[in-house]
C-alpha cells in the first residue's frame, strides 16, 4: 500500500490530530492515530477519549489501504523531519511497516491493522 502526500500536508495533519493526544493516556490504544481510506483523501483521527479530532489527508491518487492504527510520536516525529517535496508513505501489509520517504531519508515504524 504506496500513496503520495505532500510533506506540508502530512506535517498539518500531524499537528492538528496530535494537539488531542496526551502523551500520558489511560488506554495505549489512545497513543495511536486512525488512517481510514476515503477515496482520493485518507481521514486521520486522534482521540484522547472525551475529544476526537479529524483530519483529511489529500493524496495523489486512490489507493488500496486498510485502516491502520499509526503509533503518533513516531509519525509526528517523521513528519517533521521531511523536506518541501512530496513524501512516499509505504505500507507493508503483512507486517504493518510504514516507511516514510523523501529526499531528506527514510523513516520506518511499526502500525497495527484495525
Amino acid at each position: 500500500m504506496v500513496f503520495i502526500a505532500q510533506s506540508c500536508d502530512l506535517k498539518a495533519v500531524a499537528a492538528a490530530v496530535s494537539s488531542v493526544i496526551s502523551g500520558k493516556n489511560a488506554m495505549p490504544i489512545l497513543d495511536n492515530m486512525l488512517f481510514s481510506p476515503d477515496g482520493d483523501h485518507i481521514v486521520v483521527t486522534g482521540s484522547d477519549g472525551d475529544n476526537s479530532v479529524y483530519a483529511r489527508l489529500s493524496i495523489e491518487e486512490p489507493v488500496d489501504l486498510i485502516p491502520l492504527l499509526v503509533p503518533a510520536k513516531d509519525f509526528c516525529d517523521a513528519v517533521k523531519h521531511l523536506g518541501d517535496m512530496p513524501a512516499t508513505v509505504d505500507v507493508d501489509p503483512k507486517s504493518f511497516e510504514m516507511r516514510i520517504s523523501d529526499f531528506m531519508g527514510d523513516f520506518c515504524f511499526m502500525c497495527s491493522g484495525t
